[in-house]
């Protein structure tokens, strides 16, 4: 009888370690999954690809002189253009695009 209750006790700490490790199993499985759930964001012509480096840059679109690319920590954030008759000053953080009106459009 004490040999068959022992085995009992076995085989409910082997069925209860199972279970905590298909548990964590299944958790490693969902992270996993969700951190990839997110598509990386491309560029609407698909060319684009930010530099790498951490933090945010601010890089001139090479189609468009009036138009950059904002990019965090290697990844495409969003795209911005001037509106026509503006000038794009990239020299500022943030860039600005400047209308001929204010002081710093070039002349």
């Amino acid at each position: 009888m004490k040999q068959r209750m022992m085995m009992s006790f076995k085989a409910r700490r082997v069925a209860a370690i199972g279970a905590a490790i298909a548990g964590i199993g299944s958790v490693s499985l969902a992270s996993s999954a969700v951190a990839h759930a997110q598509p990386p964001r491309i560029s609407p012509a698909g060319e684009f690809t930010c530099p790498d480096g951490a933090g945010l840059q601010y890089v001139q679109d090479p189609d468009d002189s009036q138009a950059y690319y904002v990019c965090a920590d290697g990844k495409e954030q969003d795209h911005q253009k001037c509106r026509p008759g503006a000038f794009l000053d990239l020299t500022a953080t943030p860039p600005e695009c400047l209308t001929p009106d204010q002081e710093d459009y070039p002349k």
